[in-house]
């Protein structure tokens, strides 16, 4: 089976410019009931400008889709040099969370420490007040 490329090749070496090539063409309808693509050959001839135009425009569109592909694999690569720097954010702001989690123990520890204090000196003056008390009373009653 030949190729396009064939055909271009034997119609440079073997006719001269401006001979028309012959290009299989294929007619595509979509079929109603079934809604299929049905494919029918088609024979026509293009004029060799007329294919080298297409040639040329298809061309230009591989040219442009490369162009287009090669900024989507840049994207991706930012897109994945982001995701790692992501991750690693991720990993340092647990670790920042579990320090603040202890230093939020540590601060309730410091800040409970006065009031324990403070209930201590209270029961303490208490108890020295109650015992005072009742070593009065007693002395009174002379025990």
């Amino acid at each position: 089976m030949r190729t396009l490329n064939d055909i271009v090749t034997i119609n440079q070496r073997g006719h001269p410019k401006g001979c028309p090539l012959f290009i299989k063409t294929w007619h595509v309808t979509i079929n109603s009931s079934t809604k299929r693509k049905e494919t029918t050959p088609m024979d026509e001839f293009v004029p060799r400008s007329e294919y080298m135009e297409r040639i040329g425009r298809s061309d230009d569109r591989m040219h442009e889709f490369d162009r287009r592909l090669s900024k989507v694999e840049e994207f991706g690569e930012k897109l994945q040099s982001m995701a790692i720097s992501l991750q690693g954010m991720v990993m340092t702001l647990q670790t920042m969370q579990k320090e603040q989690a202890e230093q939020g123990e540590r601060l309730r520890k410091i800040e409970e420490e006065p009031a324990d204090n403070w209930r201590k000196f209270t029961w303490t003056a208490f108890a020295c007040v109650v015992t005072g008390i009742i070593g009065f009373v007693l002395a009174k009653i002379g025990v």
